[in-house]
């Protein structure tokens, strides 16, 4: 799949928009108790950057 195609995906009016669209699930989490201090928070984060979709979206924005 070339680089402009999954720019387009990414791109999409498909995608959640809205206050709470990109937060990646933080809202859950703290209800939950997952993330209650800034330790279990930094882990969360890290979670999210090396595995999750902010590591997706760095991975385009460093194609485009």
């Amino acid at each position: 799949m070339s680089h402009d195609i999954l720019l387009t995906l990414w791109l999409s009016p498909a995608f959640p928009v809205g206050a709470f669209a990109y937060s990646h699930g933080l809202e859950w989490a703290a209800e939950a108790g997952d993330v209650r201090d800034e330790a279990a928070f930094v882990a969360w984060l890290t979670d999210l950057v090396e595995q999750g979709g902010a590591r997706t979206d760095a991975l385009l924005l460093a194609a485009s």
